[in-house]
């Protein structure tokens, strides 16, 4: 059944290699779902997801690095193929 109203979520943080990343937990109490954003967003966009799904699954959306309220890089450098 899909919920009028999008969950609020919980912002949290880890710290990976030094850097921190910082993500969403929509919550629910179904099995975990991790939601990745492309290029130009940020955990918040999975909010109408996290309510078409209700309490199905348990979102969690990751700001990727350098997005929404995870930690920024001086610089990203290309591997070299």
């Amino acid at each position: 059944m899909m919920s009028t109203i999008v969950p609020e979520p919980v912002r949290a943080c880890l710290s990976v290699g030094g850097r921190r990343l910082s993500f969403l937990d929509f919550g629910g109490s179904g099995r975990p779902l991790l939601a990745l954003h492309g290029h130009f967003g940020e955990g918040r966009t999975f909010a109408d997801l996290a309510r078409g799904l209700g309490d199905s699954w348990r979102i969690v959306a990751l700001d990727r690095r350098g997005h929404g309220f995870s930690g920024r890089s001086p610089d990203f450098p290309v591997p070299v193929m």
